[in-house]
């Protein structure tokens, strides 16, 4: 994952949460209080660490150095995104106010949106997964990622080159200041990793414990859903931490 985002003056509606969340945020737990750990380089991030924490740990990383990534150069913006992945590439467009997807649009439309100096919505591309584009040549994941990810470590080399293997290991998300997305569980259980480019991304995060997953999915079901702030569902802000992840840091 690589995360992109840069406010400019908007107008139009965010989401409903986030004054919400602005109001209440010094009632959020702090990371460390969840078990959240800070590491000073890549280098940090290793093998003995992950056998003491049996990676059930989350972690900041607030150097890349020695975490064996590539990246784009420093310059990069959103609109060379577009012109190396091909600005006629379609791309899926969250509207944050009501987390729905907005249709035909390209990556050049993206492009002309981030860069206008007046937005009428606030819109986030969440879901550009860009392993089989050019984009894909210049940024590589973490050596601590490779070693585990088992497309890279188990997918049949023979699958692999034919071009058959699954397209979830790089995604570009960019985001325009003020987005929101709601509470999930990424697909599959799965891990994540992220990469702040530009900016800053803040993660509200809730501990995976059997009841807080049992509270999740009647959550995920009820038509009210969208009324309704999950971590309230768990006894509020001090259930659910807020971790801020800044420009050049890893998480």
């Amino acid at each position: 994952s690589v995360f992109f985002l840069e406010g400019v003056e908007k107008v139009g509606l965010a989401s409903r949460w986030i004054p919400h969340l602005e109001r209440t945020k010094d009632e959020f737990l702090d990371g460390a209080a969840l078990g959240v750990a800070r590491l000073a380089t890549g280098s940090d991030l290793n093998d003995a660490w992950a056998r003491k924490t049996d990676l059930r740990t989350p972690a900041i990383i607030e150097s890349t150095e020695g975490l064996g990534m590539t990246l784009p150069e420093p310059h990069f913006m959103v609109r060379d995104v577009a012109k190396v992945i091909g600005e006629e590439k379609p791309v899926q467009v969250m509207r944050s106010r009501d987390q729905t997807n907005l249709d035909h649009w390209s990556l050049g439309d993206w492009s002309r949106y981030y860069d206008a100096p007046r937005r009428q919505e606030v819109l986030n591309v969440i879901s550009l997964e860009f392993s089989r584009t050019a984009l894909a040549g210049q940024v590589v994941s973490p050596e601590f990622v490779r070693k585990r990810d088992w497309i890279d470590t188990a997918w049949p080399a023979n699958l692999r080159a034919q071009g058959h293997w699954p397209q979830v290991q790089y995604y570009c998300l960019m985001s325009t200041a003020g987005c929101y997305t709601d509470f999930h569980v990424d697909f599959g259980g799965t891990a994540v990793w992220y990469h702040v480019f530009r900016g800053q991304k803040v993660f509200y995060l809730i501990k995976p414990t059997p009841e807080n997953l049992k509270a999740y999915e009647a959550w995920i079901c009820d038509a009210k859903q969208d009324s309704t702030f999950f971590p309230d569902t768990i006894g509020g802000p001090t259930e659910c931490a807020r971790v801020e992840i800044n420009a050049g840091q890893t998480f």
